[in-house]
């Protein structure tokens, strides 16, 4: 995994997408994902509504940011343990997706302390959320 896209896959707005959440066909992937089971977008955010509604979809932010920090000596593998920190609580939320805000890193003493910040968001069939309403 190279740096440059460690870093592209964590600039703001980025979108995380977990493979569980079978999106339509019409988004594209980027290569390698940072966590296993996870996928980043490259659509643009200012375009994805518009893209999941001609597909059917729709794609909703979910309350409040989350923030989830690691600490450690290797960067890597302390970024990716509060990426991991991450995921978890999205999808204790019922979030199959989440929307990079910030990534932070300070050190001390030659320790890493990593925190990530994001939005929970949900990506899903329309068909589901009519069926939801309906209950």
């Amino acid at each position: 995994m190279t740096v440059h896209f460690m870093k592209s896959s964590l600039e703001e707005g980025r979108i995380h997408v977990e493979h569980s959440a079978c999106p339509p066909e019409l988004l594209e992937f980027e290569g390698e994902p940072l966590l296993k089971g996870w996928s980043v977008l490259q659509n643009l955010r200012s375009t994805l509504d518009a893209e999941t509604a001609k597909a059917g979809w729709i794609s909703f932010f979910m309350a409040g940011r989350i923030e989830k920090s690691s600490f450690g000596i290797d960067r890597p593998k302390t970024l990716g343990a509060a990426l991991k920190r991450l995921a978890r609580c999205v999808k204790a939320e019922n979030g199959n997706s989440f929307e990079i805000v910030r990534v932070t890193t300070q050190t001390f003493l030659g320790v890493f302390r990593v925190t990530v910040t994001a939005y929970a968001r949900r990506l899903q069939d329309a068909k589901e959320s009519v069926a939801c309403l309906g209950r």
